[in-house]
């Protein structure tokens, strides 16, 4: 939420057909002037220029437009192995293969994409995303090859996402 583009926010919901006036009105609210409150005090006005609200019903349906057009070009490049999942902002890439050496090709590229996608909307992948991988050796050669790419992302057996195992 914190990066999106409003423009393209606003762009996406009419071309894929939200009210007019729905988006008008909801829009105020997430290019409002913010304020931060802590311990009883209160900052001067954050004009915004960038990111939507958490909380705000229209944040999740804001939020996919635009990643289901950053989606769409993704799966214009033809990944056979690979598909994405989204959960509000949290974009899951699977790749699955009989060989490892596929997998290891066809998880960089895909990643690759993705990350050429979203920074052509001006989004970047989190720092804090990581590829999870069952396998030692398959991990270690997928992190190379990333490296390759100039893609710093996180390849790990397990890691924690809100306090549980994955």
């Amino acid at each position: 939420f914190d990066s999106i583009n409003t423009g393209k926010v606003i762009e996406c919901a009419i071309e894929q057909g939200m009210n007019p006036r729905m988006l008008a009105m909801a829009m105020q609210a997430h290019l409002a002037p913010r304020m931060l409150k802590v311990a009883g005090c209160v900052s001067k006005a954050i004009e915004v220029s960038r990111s939507i609200l958490a909380g705000c019903r229209f944040s999740i349906g804001f939020s996919r437009s635009v990643m289901y057009q950053i989606l769409e070009e993704v799966h214009s490049k033809m990944l056979p192995r690979t598909s994405y999942r989204l959960f509000v902002d949290d974009l899951s890439q699977y790749t699955r293969a009989r060989k490892k050496e596929e997998v290891e090709i066809e998880t960089i590229r895909a990643t690759r994409i993705v990350k050429e996608a979203m920074e052509k909307e001006g989004l970047k992948i989190s720092g804090k995303s990581t590829l999870v991988c069952s396998d030692k050796e398959l991990e270690r050669k997928i992190r190379r090859g990333l490296k390759a790419e100039g893609i710093d992302l996180e390849v790990k057996e397990v890691v924690k996402d809100l306090g549980v195992d994955a």
